[in-house]
C-alpha cells in the first residue's frame, strides 16, 4: 500500500518551495505514487498489485469543504498529522485495505457497552466512547505545549464521510480481486 501523504499545511516548510501550494503539491505527490503503482502493476500478479491510499486527497477534500477543520488535521509542525489527521488517515486506509469504509458504529465507538453516540455539549466535548477508542493510542504531542486534541463526535463523523467521498468509487470495485 502506497500512502499519498497530504500536502504540508504551510508552503515552503521542509525545503518544499518547489512543490507549490497545496493543490500543486498534492498533484505531484499523487502522480508519483500512481506512477509507482502502475509500474509495479505491470509486473506483479493481479492479487499482488499495489494499492494507493488517497490520504492526501482526503485532506484536500477537507481543505476545500471545511478549511478550519483542515488546519486541525496537522500537528504544530505543519506537516505531521494531528490526532484528527491520523483518524482521517485510518479511515482512508480502511477503505484501501478492505474496499469499504469502517463500520460507523465501531469507528465512532457506539458499540462499546453502556455508551451512546450522542455528542456532549453540541460536540464540543470529546465523547467518552471516542476516549475509549483512543485510550491506548500513542499520540505525538508537542513538547512543552498543551496536548493536541482528539476529534469530537461531529468531527469524527465528518472525517469518516470525507474518507468515503474520496474512496468510495475508487475501491468498491475491489470485490473482484482474488485474495481480498
Amino acid at each position: 500500500v502506497f500512502v499519498v501523504t497530504p500536502a504540508y499545511r504551510v508552503r515552503g516548510i521542509k525545503n518544499s518551495d518547489d512543490l507549490g501550494g497545496p493543490e500543486e503539491f498534492l498533484s505531484k505527490l499523487a502522480w508519483g505514487y500512481e506512477a509507482y503503482s502502475d509500474t509495479l502493476s505491470e509486473i506483479l500478479p493481479r492479487a499482488q498489485r499495489p494499492r494507493v491510499a488517497p490520504v492526501g486527497q482526503a485532506f484536500e477534500y477537507i481543505r476545500q469543504t471545511d478549511p478550519a477543520l483542515w488546519r486541525e488535521l496537522f500537528h504544530t509542525d505543519d506537516f505531521h498529522p494531528s490526532p484528527l489527521g491520523t483518524y482521517l488517515q485510518g479511515c482512508v486506509l480502511h477503505w484501501t485495505l478492505f474496499g469499504h469504509g469502517p463500520d460507523m458504529k465501531v469507528a465512532l465507538g457506539t458499540l462499546l457497552e453502556g455508551h451512546h453516540a450522542e455528542p456532549k455539549e453540541s460536540g464540543q466535548v470529546w465523547n467518552e466512547t471516542l476516549v475509549q477508542l483512543w485510550g491506548n493510542a500513542r499520540v505525538m504531542q508537542p513538547m512543552g505545549e498543551p496536548a493536541l486534541r482528539k476529534p469530537t463526535m461531529e468531527e469524527a463523523q465528518k472525517l469518516l464521510l470525507a474518507a468515503e467521498a474520496v474512496c468510495k468509487d475508487r475501491f468498491e470495485e475491489m470485490s473482484d480481486i482474488p485474495g481480498k
